[in-house]
């Protein structure tokens, strides 16, 4: 195995200078982002012809993930779609120019599938896709190999914070980018009602939000402010039903989400490299303080477990004028447009804010149970050079196309671009929520059983009881986590 490693390695070497990362460096030497051209010259890989190999993703069927598929091959019965043609298109080229040909098998929870075929020596699967919730805990199980010398992870099609927030003791064995277009979709931000937010008088007191969150503006207390200029009860003048007008629309697990907006997650790396859970620590309780008084303040915010209605009611009050702004996930966009409401409501999109103007720039949280990233199984023994080398030309070819639309691009334009007419400031802001996301690892491994959901249930609680909360807890949490970190060690042998 590590003489095929060894081999792998040096048909792998980068051929051009590393590519700045997407949030920001000198890109002199770097692909143009012009998405309409062609990149072959640029692929940073040594030419290689696979002559027919074929390499298969296992991933979640459509039924459960909008593009689960078809983020990887090209469906047949969608022929039409500007993404369904970028990827076919993709496909294509790669198994023409490097014979490569791409395939896909699927299942509800393609993570807890691998144990099963590792144990059986099972080679059928070369590519695991699925959620952070399910992949990135069964690091420590072996389950995957390690990336940092099987794929060019400088390259700016693959997602630096992905590489950065779940990293095991520094490498990489999950990876998020271009290749995907499951990562972006549950990706958290706001939608706003530029109808309310006109009408209202808030653009002529603040002028235009895009250029608040270009100005670092964009913060909990703004949002709360406006939110309680707007927000009006039902006629009778109780709250707390879809028939009120609310500056702020969520769920409760939202409000993870947004104290994510501030920087903040349930565990950090401190000095010397080490884990320390921080929930406790007075950055999170201020945090979630504000995020507190926001989401508990009945007369300007409602979240979709306080009605009936659930989901759908909190959905149909923001397509009925009845929200200024919506925290929900980029995937709830497509809901929206492709609903059959007889009102169409003028929307954009917005960043989660910050905690205060001091803060250094905007963070996006993400659903830690959707947010898909892809690994390759150590059962993929024979097929594992041409898997890594599609795997690049696959995220590489999404950012950068041999001809036509990119991947990214299409997604970009046919789902998400809203009604930006004399600007494209929907379709910025969307890249600045999707360049800064932020993967909470405790949330994620949900240490103890109660990190992903330690700030939903006490907003559910109706009291701000976090310390007291943390404290009955924590004990379970820091054991939890210090089994993970004992694993990691054995794993690594560090």
């Amino acid at each position: 195995m590590k003489k095929k490693l060894i081999a792998l390695l040096l048909v792998l070497m980068v051929a051009v200078p590393a590519i700045a990362s997407c949030n920001g460096g000198d890109t002199s030497d770097a692909v143009s982002s012009d998405q309409s051209g062609t990149a072959d010259a640029e692929f940073p890989l040594e030419y290689r012809n696979f002559e027919g190999q074929t390499v298969v993703f296992l991933t979640v069927a459509d039924s459960r993930h909008p593009y689960g598929v078809n983020q990887l091959v090209a469906i047949d019965e969608k022929t039409g779609s500007v993404i369904n043609d970028a990827v076919a298109e993709r496909n294509n080229y790669i198994e023409e120019n490097y014979g490569i040909k791409i395939e896909t098998a699927t299942a509800d929870y393609p993570g807890n599938e691998v144990a099963n075929f590792i144990a059986g020596g099972v080679e059928t699967y070369d590519v695991i896709v699925d959620s952070v919730y399910t992949t990135v805990p069964r690091i420590t199980e072996n389950h995957y190999y390690c990336l940092d010398d099987l794929l060019n992870l400088e390259g700016d099609w693959w997602d630096r914070n992905a590489l950065e927030y779940l990293s095991a003791n520094g490498s990489a064995y999950l990876v998020a980018g271009d290749i995907l277009l499951c990562d972006d979709m549950y990706t958290y931000l706001l939608l706003y009602n530029k109808d309310i937010y006109n009408d209202s008088g808030l653009a002529g007191e603040y002028g235009t939000i895009y250029d608040i969150v270009d100005d670092g503006e964009w913060t909990y207390d703004l949002l709360h402010k406006m939110a309680k200029s707007v927000s009006q009860p039902d006629s009778d003048g109780n709250w707390t039903n879809v028939n009120c007008t609310y500056g702020f629309l969520g769920d409760a697990y939202g409000s993870s989400m947004m104290v994510a907006g501030s920087g903040v997650t349930t565990v950090e790396l401190d000095a010397d490299n080490e884990y320390r859970l921080v929930v406790g620590e007075q950055k999170s309780i201020d945090a979630f303080s504000k995020v507190y008084e926001l989401m508990s303040d009945t007369t300007s915010s409602i979240y979709v477990e306080q009605i009936t209605e659930s989901w759908g009611g909190i959905s149909s009050m923001f397509m009925n004028d009845k929200g200024l702004f919506y925290l929900c996930q980029a995937a709830s966009i497509f809901g929206i447009k492709a609903s059959d409401n007889e009102k169409v409501v003028n929307f954009g999109v917005v960043p989660l804010p910050k905690y205060d103007e001091n803060q250094e720039k905007y963070y996006s949280g993400i659903n830690a149970y959707q947010s898909e990233v892809l690994g390759i199984p150590t059962s993929n023994i024979n097929n594992l050079e041409a898997t890594c080398y599609a795997l690049e030309a696959m995220a590489y070819y999404a950012k950068y196309p041999s001809a036509g639309k990119s991947v990214t691009e299409s997604f970009y334009e046919t789902t998400l671009k809203l009604q930006a007419v004399a600007s494209d400031d929907d379709a910025r802001m969307l890249d600045l929520i999707f360049d800064n996301r932020l993967y909470d690892l405790g949330g994620i491994y949900n240490w103890g059983g109660n990190l992903i959901g330690v700030y939903s249930v006490v907003l559910r609680s109706g009291s701000n009881n976090l310390v007291s909360y943390w404290d009955s807890i924590k004990g379970g949490c820091q054991a939890s986590m210090e089994e993970t970190i004992e694993d990691y060690r054995d794993m690594t042998g560090n």
